[in-house]
Protein backbone atom coordinates (compact mmCIF):
# COMPACT_ATOMS: atom_id res chain seq x y z
CA UNK A 1 0.00 0.00 0.00
CA UNK A 2 1.51 3.47 -0.91
CA UNK A 3 2.87 5.45 1.89
CA UNK A 4 0.66 8.85 2.61
CA UNK A 5 2.65 11.86 1.13
CA UNK A 6 2.73 13.65 4.43
CA UNK A 7 4.41 10.79 6.08
CA UNK A 8 6.99 10.64 3.60
CA UNK A 9 7.33 13.97 3.81
CA UNK A 10 7.52 15.06 7.51
CA UNK A 11 10.99 13.31 8.19
CA UNK A 12 12.56 14.95 5.73
CA UNK A 13 10.85 18.05 6.89
CA UNK A 14 12.39 17.32 10.12
CA UNK A 15 16.13 17.16 8.74
CA UNK A 16 15.80 20.14 6.93
CA UNK A 17 14.53 21.94 10.06
CA UNK A 18 16.93 20.41 12.55
CA UNK A 19 19.86 20.99 9.90
CA UNK A 20 21.20 17.77 10.49
CA UNK A 21 20.17 14.40 12.00
CA UNK A 22 17.79 13.50 15.03
CA UNK A 23 14.80 11.37 15.64
CA UNK A 24 13.08 11.15 12.18
CA UNK A 25 9.26 10.15 14.19
CA UNK A 26 8.65 13.53 15.69
CA UNK A 27 9.90 15.80 17.73
CA UNK A 28 11.53 16.06 21.16
CA UNK A 29 10.13 17.15 24.47
CA UNK A 30 12.47 20.20 24.57
CA UNK A 31 11.96 20.62 20.38
CA UNK A 32 8.09 20.32 20.69
CA UNK A 33 7.79 23.24 23.69
CA UNK A 34 9.72 25.19 21.51
CA UNK A 35 7.99 25.23 18.35
CA UNK A 36 4.76 25.43 20.36
CA UNK A 37 5.48 28.94 21.77
CA UNK A 38 6.48 29.91 17.79
CA UNK A 39 2.54 28.26 16.49
CA UNK A 40 1.23 30.16 19.89
CA UNK A 41 2.49 32.94 18.61
CA UNK A 42 1.64 32.30 14.71
CA UNK A 43 -1.93 31.80 15.70
CA UNK A 44 -2.42 35.17 17.54
CA UNK A 45 -0.77 36.88 14.80
CA UNK A 46 -2.45 35.52 11.99
CA UNK A 47 -5.71 34.59 12.94
CA UNK A 48 -6.37 36.17 16.44
CA UNK A 49 -5.42 39.70 16.86
CA UNK A 50 -3.54 39.71 13.43
CA UNK A 51 -0.92 41.76 14.13
CA UNK A 52 1.09 39.69 12.26
CA UNK A 53 -0.56 40.04 9.26
CA UNK A 54 1.30 41.90 6.35
CA UNK A 55 4.35 41.69 8.60
CA UNK A 56 7.40 39.98 7.48
CA UNK A 57 7.22 37.44 10.29
CA UNK A 58 8.36 34.19 7.88
CA UNK A 59 12.27 36.05 8.26
CA UNK A 60 12.28 35.41 11.56
CA UNK A 61 14.04 32.07 12.41
CA UNK A 62 11.87 30.74 15.31
CA UNK A 63 8.17 31.77 13.16
CA UNK A 64 9.67 29.73 9.99
CA UNK A 65 10.67 27.18 12.23
CA UNK A 66 7.56 26.70 13.81
CA UNK A 67 5.49 27.42 10.59
CA UNK A 68 7.62 24.47 8.67
CA UNK A 69 6.50 22.31 11.61
CA UNK A 70 2.77 22.83 12.18
CA UNK A 71 1.42 25.11 9.23
CA UNK A 72 3.06 23.47 6.01
CA UNK A 73 1.73 19.79 6.80
CA UNK A 74 -1.73 21.35 7.44
CA UNK A 75 -1.47 24.22 4.06
CA UNK A 76 0.23 21.01 2.25
CA UNK A 77 -2.86 19.10 3.01
CA UNK A 78 -5.53 21.29 2.36
CA UNK A 79 -3.48 22.18 -1.19
CA UNK A 80 -3.69 18.91 -2.27
CA UNK A 81 -7.39 18.10 -1.27
CA UNK A 82 -8.41 21.44 -3.11
CA UNK A 83 -6.56 20.90 -6.19
CA UNK A 84 -9.00 17.35 -6.28
CA UNK A 85 -11.73 18.86 -5.51
CA UNK A 86 -11.89 21.86 -8.00
CA UNK A 87 -10.40 18.86 -10.55
CA UNK A 88 -6.53 21.02 -11.11
CA UNK A 89 -5.23 17.68 -12.61
CA UNK A 90 -1.71 17.15 -13.20
CA UNK A 91 0.15 19.22 -15.88
CA UNK A 92 3.30 21.13 -16.96
CA UNK A 93 3.81 24.40 -15.24
CA UNK A 94 2.43 25.07 -12.15
CA UNK A 95 2.89 28.77 -9.98
CA UNK A 96 2.98 29.08 -6.49
CA UNK A 97 2.56 32.54 -5.08
CA UNK A 98 2.96 33.88 -1.82
CA UNK A 99 4.53 30.60 -1.55
CA UNK A 100 6.26 30.59 2.16
CA UNK A 101 8.24 27.33 2.63
CA UNK A 102 6.45 26.37 -0.30
CA UNK A 103 3.91 23.51 1.05
CA UNK A 104 1.77 24.27 -2.35
CA UNK A 105 4.24 23.88 -4.60
CA UNK A 106 4.97 20.34 -2.83
CA UNK A 107 1.31 19.36 -3.13
CA UNK A 108 1.28 20.66 -7.20
CA UNK A 109 4.50 18.36 -7.68
CA UNK A 110 2.43 15.12 -5.50
CA UNK A 111 -0.21 15.58 -7.73
CA UNK A 112 1.72 14.89 -10.59
CA UNK A 113 2.87 18.45 -11.79
CA UNK A 114 6.04 18.48 -13.74
CA UNK A 115 7.93 21.79 -13.42
CA UNK A 116 6.74 23.84 -10.08
CA UNK A 117 7.93 27.39 -8.86
CA UNK A 118 7.40 28.73 -5.65
CA UNK A 119 7.71 32.57 -5.39
CA UNK A 120 7.93 34.47 -1.87
CA UNK A 121 9.68 37.39 -0.50
CA UNK A 122 11.61 35.60 2.30
CA UNK A 123 15.07 34.55 1.11
CA UNK A 124 14.61 32.03 4.18
CA UNK A 125 11.57 29.96 3.33
CA UNK A 126 12.51 29.74 -0.25
CA UNK A 127 16.34 28.56 0.97
CA UNK A 128 14.07 25.53 3.08
CA UNK A 129 11.96 25.03 0.39
CA UNK A 130 15.09 24.42 -1.80
CA UNK A 131 16.65 22.34 0.78
CA UNK A 132 13.42 20.26 1.40
CA UNK A 133 13.48 19.57 -2.52
CA UNK A 134 17.28 18.38 -2.52
CA UNK A 135 16.16 16.03 0.49
CA UNK A 136 13.17 14.66 -1.91
CA UNK A 137 14.67 14.69 -4.81
CA UNK A 138 12.12 16.91 -5.77
CA UNK A 139 12.83 19.77 -9.12
CA UNK A 140 11.68 22.75 -7.82
CA UNK A 141 11.93 26.40 -8.73
CA UNK A 142 12.58 29.15 -6.45
CA UNK A 143 12.01 33.01 -7.40
CA UNK A 144 11.99 36.30 -5.01
CA UNK A 145 8.73 37.89 -4.92
CA UNK A 146 6.85 40.68 -2.92
CA UNK A 147 3.37 41.76 -4.28
CA UNK A 148 4.10 45.13 -3.61
CA UNK A 149 6.91 45.25 -6.58
CA UNK A 150 4.70 43.47 -9.84
CA UNK A 151 4.28 40.37 -11.22
CA UNK A 152 6.32 37.24 -10.87
CA UNK A 153 8.52 36.73 -13.86
CA UNK A 154 8.14 33.66 -16.35
CA UNK A 155 5.47 31.66 -17.05
CA UNK A 156 2.76 31.07 -18.83
CA UNK A 157 1.34 28.77 -16.08
CA UNK A 158 -1.95 26.14 -16.50
CA UNK A 159 -2.61 27.14 -12.04
CA UNK A 160 -1.63 29.45 -10.12
CA UNK A 161 -1.81 28.79 -6.55
CA UNK A 162 -2.73 31.60 -3.94
CA UNK A 163 -2.13 30.00 -0.51
CA UNK A 164 -3.21 31.94 2.41
CA UNK A 165 -1.83 35.19 0.85
CA UNK A 166 -5.04 37.71 -0.09
CA UNK A 167 -6.34 38.17 3.51
CA UNK A 168 -2.88 39.81 4.01
CA UNK A 169 -3.18 42.20 1.17
CA UNK A 170 -4.44 45.35 1.94
CA UNK A 171 -5.65 43.98 5.83
CA UNK A 172 -7.78 46.59 6.89
CA UNK A 173 -8.02 49.14 4.66
CA UNK A 174 -11.59 50.08 3.30
CA UNK A 175 -10.73 48.88 -0.20
CA UNK A 176 -9.11 45.75 0.46
CA UNK A 177 -11.69 43.84 -1.64
CA UNK A 178 -11.29 45.78 -4.96
CA UNK A 179 -7.72 45.58 -4.44
CA UNK A 180 -7.55 41.84 -4.35
CA UNK A 181 -9.52 41.25 -6.82
CA UNK A 182 -7.23 43.80 -9.32
CA UNK A 183 -4.49 41.48 -8.07
CA UNK A 184 -6.03 38.26 -8.75
CA UNK A 185 -7.01 40.11 -12.29
CA UNK A 186 -3.80 41.55 -12.73
CA UNK A 187 -2.14 37.81 -13.52
CA UNK A 188 -4.48 36.94 -16.23
CA UNK A 189 -1.18 37.23 -18.59
CA UNK A 190 1.01 34.94 -16.71
CA UNK A 191 -2.19 32.02 -17.41
CA UNK A 192 -2.00 29.69 -20.24
CA UNK A 193 -5.42 30.59 -21.94
CA UNK A 194 -7.19 27.38 -20.22
CA UNK A 195 -4.89 28.90 -17.19
CA UNK A 196 -6.82 28.64 -13.33
CA UNK A 197 -6.03 30.93 -10.19
CA UNK A 198 -6.34 28.86 -6.71
CA UNK A 199 -7.03 30.64 -3.82
CA UNK A 200 -6.69 29.39 -0.35
CA UNK A 201 -8.03 31.41 2.48
CA UNK A 202 -9.09 30.57 6.20
CA UNK A 203 -12.47 29.81 7.30
CA UNK A 204 -12.83 32.10 10.50
CA UNK A 205 -15.06 34.39 9.17
CA UNK A 206 -13.81 37.89 8.23
CA UNK A 207 -10.87 36.04 5.96
CA UNK A 208 -14.12 34.16 4.67
CA UNK A 209 -16.29 37.19 3.89
CA UNK A 210 -13.64 38.87 2.40
CA UNK A 211 -12.81 36.11 0.20
CA UNK A 212 -16.77 35.82 -1.18
CA UNK A 213 -16.90 39.22 -1.92
CA UNK A 214 -13.49 38.83 -3.95
CA UNK A 215 -15.28 35.94 -5.46
CA UNK A 216 -18.50 38.59 -6.67
CA UNK A 217 -15.77 40.85 -7.70
CA UNK A 218 -14.07 39.37 -9.92
CA UNK A 219 -16.76 37.86 -11.47
CA UNK A 220 -18.09 41.41 -11.96
CA UNK A 221 -14.21 41.78 -13.80
CA UNK A 222 -15.48 39.03 -16.29
CA UNK A 223 -13.96 36.40 -14.89
CA UNK A 224 -16.20 32.54 -13.52
CA UNK A 225 -15.53 30.62 -10.60
CA UNK A 226 -15.21 26.93 -11.26
CA UNK A 227 -15.05 25.65 -8.01
CA UNK A 228 -16.69 25.25 -5.48
CA UNK A 229 -19.42 26.68 -6.60
CA UNK A 230 -22.01 26.46 -9.81
CA UNK A 231 -23.48 29.16 -9.18
CA UNK A 232 -22.20 32.03 -11.31
CA UNK A 233 -24.20 35.04 -9.91
CA UNK A 234 -23.63 37.13 -6.57
CA UNK A 235 -22.71 34.44 -3.96
CA UNK A 236 -25.86 33.70 -1.53
CA UNK A 237 -24.24 32.45 1.37
CA UNK A 238 -22.35 36.35 1.51
CA UNK A 239 -26.18 38.02 0.39
CA UNK A 240 -27.40 35.86 3.71
CA UNK A 241 -24.15 36.93 5.88
CA UNK A 242 -23.77 33.39 6.02
CA UNK A 243 -20.01 31.69 5.81
CA UNK A 244 -18.93 29.11 3.19
CA UNK A 245 -16.24 26.84 3.71
CA UNK A 246 -15.20 23.35 3.02
CA UNK A 247 -13.86 21.20 6.05
CA UNK A 248 -10.79 18.49 5.44
CA UNK A 249 -11.09 15.71 7.68
CA UNK A 250 -7.83 13.95 7.73
CA UNK A 251 -5.38 11.45 10.04
CA UNK A 252 -3.46 13.95 11.96
CA UNK A 253 0.20 13.29 11.83
CA UNK A 254 1.92 12.54 14.91
CA UNK A 255 4.47 15.83 14.03
CA UNK A 256 0.99 18.04 14.31
CA UNK A 257 -0.52 16.76 17.25
CA UNK A 258 2.53 17.27 19.54
CA UNK A 259 2.57 20.42 19.09
CA UNK A 260 -1.32 21.02 18.69
CA UNK A 261 -1.67 19.90 21.98
CA UNK A 262 1.13 22.14 23.47
CA UNK A 263 -0.45 25.06 21.76
CA UNK A 264 -4.15 24.34 22.67
CA UNK A 265 -5.46 24.06 19.05
CA UNK A 266 -7.45 21.68 18.01
CA UNK A 267 -6.24 19.94 14.47
CA UNK A 268 -8.69 17.17 14.07
CA UNK A 269 -10.60 18.67 11.25
CA UNK A 270 -9.26 21.31 8.80
CA UNK A 271 -11.99 24.35 7.46
CA UNK A 272 -10.31 26.40 5.13
CA UNK A 273 -12.09 28.34 1.63
CA UNK A 274 -11.07 27.71 -1.40
CA UNK A 275 -11.56 29.13 -4.73
CA UNK A 276 -10.91 28.40 -8.42
CA UNK A 277 -10.75 31.09 -10.80
CA UNK A 278 -11.04 31.28 -14.66
CA UNK A 279 -10.63 34.62 -16.43
CA UNK A 280 -13.43 34.35 -19.11
CA UNK A 281 -16.97 33.52 -18.27
CA UNK A 282 -18.47 30.28 -17.34
CA UNK A 283 -20.54 28.29 -19.67
CA UNK A 284 -23.98 27.22 -18.87
CA UNK A 285 -24.14 24.83 -15.69
CA UNK A 286 -25.85 22.12 -15.43
CA UNK A 287 -29.23 22.72 -12.93
CA UNK A 288 -29.24 19.24 -11.55
CA UNK A 289 -25.79 19.60 -9.95
CA UNK A 290 -25.28 20.82 -6.61
CA UNK A 291 -22.65 21.43 -4.14
CA UNK A 292 -23.47 20.72 -0.20
CA UNK A 293 -22.24 23.69 1.74
CA UNK A 294 -23.23 22.54 5.33
CA UNK A 295 -22.93 19.31 7.37
CA UNK A 296 -26.48 17.16 7.92
CA UNK A 297 -29.31 18.69 9.95
CA UNK A 298 -32.27 16.47 11.52
CA UNK A 299 -35.22 18.76 11.40
CA UNK A 300 -38.09 18.17 13.86
CA UNK A 301 -40.22 16.35 11.22
CA UNK A 302 -37.50 13.45 11.38
CA UNK A 303 -36.11 14.89 7.55
CA UNK A 304 -32.72 14.75 7.55
CA UNK A 305 -31.45 18.59 5.42
CA UNK A 306 -28.19 20.20 3.90
CA UNK A 307 -27.85 23.55 2.16
CA UNK A 308 -26.76 22.85 -1.01
CA UNK A 309 -25.65 25.91 -3.70
CA UNK A 310 -25.90 25.37 -8.20
CA UNK A 311 -26.88 27.34 -10.53
CA UNK A 312 -30.46 28.16 -9.06
CA UNK A 313 -28.44 29.39 -6.50
CA UNK A 314 -29.00 28.10 -2.26
CA UNK A 315 -31.48 26.44 -0.65
CA UNK A 316 -32.10 23.04 1.26
CA UNK A 317 -32.49 19.78 0.32
CA UNK A 318 -33.70 17.44 2.41
CA UNK A 319 -35.32 13.48 2.90
CA UNK A 320 -37.15 11.78 4.89
CA UNK A 321 -35.80 9.37 7.54
CA UNK A 322 -36.82 6.18 5.95
CA UNK A 323 -34.48 7.43 2.92
CA UNK A 324 -31.94 5.22 2.29
CA UNK A 325 -30.03 5.85 -0.71
CA UNK A 326 -26.42 4.95 -0.08
CA UNK A 327 -24.94 7.98 -1.27
CA UNK A 328 -27.41 10.19 0.97
CA UNK A 329 -26.27 8.50 3.87
CA UNK A 330 -22.71 9.55 3.65
CA UNK A 331 -24.04 13.05 2.34
CA UNK A 332 -21.73 15.84 3.97
CA UNK A 333 -20.06 19.73 3.60
CA UNK A 334 -18.23 19.54 -0.10
CA UNK A 335 -19.52 16.58 -1.86
CA UNK A 336 -21.37 17.55 -5.14
CA UNK A 337 -24.37 15.94 -6.31
CA UNK A 338 -26.50 15.31 -9.47
CA UNK A 339 -30.07 15.71 -8.60
CA UNK A 340 -32.86 14.49 -10.61
CA UNK A 341 -36.52 14.40 -10.37
CA UNK A 342 -36.47 16.25 -7.09
CA UNK A 343 -39.57 16.73 -5.29
CA UNK A 344 -40.31 20.88 -4.97
CA UNK A 345 -40.92 21.60 -1.66
CA UNK A 346 -41.10 25.26 0.42
CA UNK A 347 -37.82 26.87 0.68
CA UNK A 348 -36.16 24.00 -1.49
CA UNK A 349 -35.85 20.39 -2.90
CA UNK A 350 -37.01 17.06 -1.86
CA UNK A 351 -35.76 13.46 -2.14
CA UNK A 352 -38.79 11.16 -2.88
CA UNK A 353 -39.42 8.27 -4.85
CA UNK A 354 -39.16 9.13 -8.29
CA UNK A 355 -35.48 11.07 -7.34
CA UNK A 356 -32.87 9.89 -8.68
CA UNK A 357 -29.17 10.83 -6.68
CA UNK A 358 -25.58 10.64 -7.93
CA UNK A 359 -21.98 11.86 -7.60
CA UNK A 360 -21.00 14.06 -10.44
CA UNK A 361 -17.36 13.69 -12.29
CA UNK A 362 -14.44 16.13 -11.89
CA UNK A 363 -14.55 18.84 -14.51
CA UNK A 364 -10.89 19.50 -16.11
CA UNK A 365 -9.62 22.83 -17.07
CA UNK A 366 -11.60 24.68 -19.37
CA UNK A 367 -14.67 22.05 -19.36
CA UNK A 368 -17.88 23.10 -17.77
CA UNK A 369 -18.02 22.66 -14.99
CA UNK A 370 -19.70 20.09 -12.90
CA UNK A 371 -19.91 17.95 -10.20
CA UNK A 372 -17.34 15.97 -7.94
CA UNK A 373 -17.72 13.12 -5.52
CA UNK A 374 -15.75 12.76 -2.65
Amino acid sequence: MPQPPLDRLLPELLTVWRGGTGPTDGLTTAEADQVALGVKELSRGLTGDRSLVGAAYLNRSDLLGAYLLYYWPVSFAQTLFALKQAGVHSGSRALDLGSGPAPGAFALLEAGWKSVTAADRSVDALKLAKQLAAQTNQRLETQVWDADKGLPTGGPWEVIVVGHLLNELGAGRPDRIERRAAFLASLKPLLTPQGRILVLEPASHGPNSDALAVRDALLGLGWSVSGPCFFQGACPARAAGAACHDVLKWKVPHLVAQTARRAAIDKRELPFTWLSFQPFPSPDVDPQVVRVVSDPLLNKAGRRRVVVCGARGRFSLSAPGAYRAPIWSQVGRGQALRVEEPEVREGGWGLGPATRLSPGRTSGPGSTPTAEGR
